[in-house]
């Protein structure tokens, strides 16, 4: 028998498509901060947008 909290107990499993999921903005990458981000974890901190030195 499948344990479920207090809170699930009386919720029905349903499938619900993709398509009707309301998804925030895609995210947006930025090539600079990726740069500063990779030469901060190779140990060469470099500023970037969002962050200075």
């Amino acid at each position: 028998m499948k344990k479920m909290s207090l809170q699930s107990n009386s919720v029905i499993p349903t499938e619900i498509p993709l398509s009707h999921i309301m998804r925030p903005l895609s995210p947006v990458l930025d090539p600079q901060n990726i740069d500063a981000m990779v030469a901060t974890m190779n140990g060469i901190p470099m500023a970037s947008k969002t962050c200075s030195l």
